[in-house]
């Protein structure tokens, strides 16, 4: 009997849990109803999302090297930048995935939300987003092969890019991730992410 009492207390605090939370989903009378902006992202670690993008920035990318963020106006310590919102619609959203070995970087790149049947081309940039494409400063090259993720969304503004180079940046020396037009926009400032705070 000792043990099923606190399944019980539980079992009552998930159903309390479980009301609670249908009530907050409900119009409250007055013609307001929580929009797409306000209701809960998923837990990622690293995760930005209006309306709280700006001044979110964690300390350095999540465990396993994982940055997420939402895109939208430039504003300090946002993960995630839109320069073109006919590219990138503000509210889309990006995971990248930075591994690195003695050897090589691998970078992953999922988009949601972009502009669909669209190509892109993303690429390291020696400094962190900033208000204009510019602040990212020169892409970043090793001296050999420069890290390249070209990819082309599909019906739903969705896609998935990965390159591996046979070199290791240096810390400091890549900031961001700038994602540029290709195709018939090729070279348009599409959007930025930050790598680093």
């Amino acid at each position: 009997m000792a043990t099923r009492t606190p399944l019980w207390a539980t079992g009552c605090a998930l159903l309390a849990l479980t009301i609670t939370g249908c009530a907050g989903d409900s119009n409250d009378g007055n013609g307001s109803s929580a929009t797409p902006s306000e209701t809960a992202s998923p837990s990622i670690p690293g995760k930005t999302a209006n309306p709280d993008r700006c001044g979110q920035f964690t300390a350095s990318p999540t465990p396993g090297g994982i940055i997420v963020g939402t895109f939208g106006p430039y504003c300090e310590e946002a993960v995630a930048t839109t320069y073109t919102t006919a590219l990138i619609p503000d509210e889309s959203s990006a995971i990248v995935t930075v591994e690195e070995t003695d050897a090589d970087t691998t970078v992953q790149l999922q988009a949601q939300g972009f502009a669909v049947n669209m190509s892109y081309s993303a690429r390291l940039h020696e400094d962190n987003c900033g208000a204009e494409p510019a602040d990212a400063g020169a892409e970043y090259q090793s001296g050999q092969d420069p890290l390249v993720l070209d990819f082309t969304t599909d019906a739903s503004g969705n896609a998935t890019a990965s390159a591996t180079v046979p070199w290791v940046a240096p810390d400091d020396d890549v900031e961001s991730l700038l994602i540029l037009g290709a195709g018939d926009a090729a070279g348009q400032p599409a959007g930025c992410i930050n790598l680093a705070p």
